[in-house]
């Protein structure tokens, strides 16, 4: 905590979690950059995360970042913490969606395979945004994607890039209060 305090200042801190344990559930770096470059420019709030921040940053949004990757890293104590502590959480369908529904934070859950209902329907504070196109996508109800992943990766790209910023951040702005 000491040393989220330090980095955090008298700023809200908004958990970012982009990456799943594969492809079809994570957010591509193409839609992590847009997303940082658009809540860096935010007042009264520090971006944080336990992953490396994607390339085609500028200084100014790399230093809105708190990146603690190395300290979570193999570190579930210290990885639940950093949810806790964090104001909001946004995160595709992961551990860190799960705790933040458990410490009852609010937030938005990204969602690429499943109906966002299914896994909020008991987390008010969490609004589930679906990925645009994505039941026609291949992945489409299933948990994981598989071993041609990398022929669909462009189509599910495309589709994470329509995804409405400015909805996303206004739930942020009128819940992380």
């Amino acid at each position: 905590q000491n040393e989220l305090n330090r980095f955090k200042g008298d700023k809200k801190l908004i958990f970012i979690q982009s990456e799943a344990s594969n492809g079809a559930r994570s957010m591509p770096d193409s839609f992590v950059a847009s997303l940082i470059k658009r809540l860096s420019k935010l007042e009264g709030y520090r971006l944080v995360t336990s992953s490396n921040p994607p390339k085609g940053l500028t200084n100014f949004e790399r230093k809105q970042i708190i990146n603690l990757h190395e300290f979570t890293k193999g570190n579930i104590d210290r990885y639940l913490s950093l949810i806790a502590l964090s104001d909001c959480v946004i995160s595709v369908d992961t551990l860190a969606l799960h705790a933040a529904m458990g410490c009852n934070k609010p937030g938005v859950g990204l969602f690429s395979l499943s109906e966002p209902s299914i896994r909020l329907k008991y987390s008010p504070k969490i609004k589930g945004f679906l990925i645009p196109d994505a039941q026609s996508l291949p992945y489409w109800g299933k948990h994981k994607s598989d071993d041609s992943w990398s022929d669909h990766t462009k189509n599910y790209e495309r589709s994470w890039m329509q995804v409405p910023l400015e909805a996303l951040i206004e739930h942020i702005l009128g819940n992380a209060a």
